[in-house]
C-alpha cells in the first residue's frame, strides 16, 4: 500500500495482560472481563468506543503540547504502556465526559462540548467542532494528518428498521494484498475509530483507522457512500475538527 499521509510519531500502543502482545491504540477490550464486573465496566465494554478515541487523541496530542498535559511529562514519553497504566489514563478522559451518560455511549455532539471545556481549562488555543459536508470530509482528514493530529471519526448508526443490517466492511492488511476475507470486521455501525494515515491500493483510497486495539482499513468511497444514502447519515457520520486559531498551527 502506498502511504499518502500518517501521523508523524508512532500511535498509542499497550502491552496487553493476557500475551504481551502490541496493542494499535485503545482497546474497549481492556473493561468487564469478567462476569462479575459492575454495570460501568460493562458500559465501557460495549459503549466506549468514543471515550477510547478521545483517549488515544488527548494521549497523542500531550506528547505535542505541554499545556495539554494533565500528568507528567515522562508518562507521555513512554513508547507502550500497560494495560493497568492505559486503564488509568482511559479513567481521565471517562471522568471528564462525566461517564457514558447512554447504553449507545456517547454522542458526537457531547464529546465536542467536553473537549472545548478542556481546552478552555487548559488555556489552550484551539478549538474542536464536529461535522462537515460530506464532500469536505476527506479534504478536511488530510488537513488534520498532516498537522499530525489524530482524526476521530463517526461510522453512523443505522436508525430505520430496514437498514439495521447495513455499515462499513474493515479490512486488515492481509486481506487488501492477498485477498483474503477472512478476519474482517463486517458491516459495522454505530462506532468511534481513529484515522491515523490515508493510504492507497489498485486506484483505491483507504483510511488507516484504530478499532478494538487493532489497525484496519477501510474504504474512503464505503464511508461516504454510507453517509450519504443513509437516514441522518451526514449528521451522526462525520469527524471531530481540530483546529488553532488564525495564525497558529500544530507543527
Amino acid at each position: 500500500m502506498e502511504v499518502q499521509v500518517r501521523l508523524q510519531n508512532n500511535y498509542i500502543q499497550v502491552l496487553r495482560e493476557e500475551n504481551g502482545a502490541k496493542t494499535f491504540g485503545g482497546d474497549q477490550g481492556f473493561f468487564a472481563k469478567t462476569a462479575q464486573a459492575d454495570k460501568k465496566e460493562k458500559r465501557k465494554r460495549s459503549s466506549g468506543c468514543g471515550v477510547i478515541a478521545l483517549s488515544d487523541m488527548l494521549f497523542y496530542l500531550g506528547r505535542k503540547r505541554k499545556e495539554l498535559q494533565i500528568w507528567p511529562s515522562s508518562f507521555y514519553e513512554q513508547k507502550e504502556l500497560t494495560e493497568a497504566e492505559y486503564r488509568k489514563w482511559f479513567a481521565e478522559s471517562y471522568r471528564m465526559l462525566l461517564g457514558i451518560p447512554f447504553s449507545s455511549g456517547v454522542s458526537s455532539l457531547w464529546m465536542t462540548f467536553r473537549i472545548n471545556l478542556f481546552f478552555q481549562k487548559r488555556k489552550s488555543p484551539y478549538r474542536a467542532f464536529w461535522g462537515f459536508r460530506i464532500s469536505r470530509i476527506h479534504e478536511r482528514t488530510m488537513q488534520m494528518l498532516q498537522q499530525d493530529i489524530p482524526v476521530i471519526l463517526c461510522i453512523p448508526v443505522m436508525l430505520l428498521p430496514w437498514d439495521k443490517r447495513d455499515g462499513i466492511r474493515f479490512y486488515g492488511k492481509e486481506e487488501l494484498e492477498n485477498g483474503k476475507i477472512s478476519g474482517s470486521k463486517a458491516q459495522v455501525s454505530g462506532h468511534f475509530v481513529v484515522v491515523t494515515g490515508i493510504l492507497s491500493e489498485k486506484e483505491e483510497l483507504y483510511y488507516e483507522i484504530s478499532s478494538w486495539g487493532r489497525k484496519y482499513y477501510m474504504k474512503r468511497k464505503d464511508y461516504e457512500k454510507l453517509c450519504r444514502s443513509h437516514f441522518l447519515g451526514n449528521i451522526l457520520g462525520n469527524i471531530l475538527v481540530i483546529t488553532a486559531r488564525k495564525g497558529l498551527s500544530w507543527n
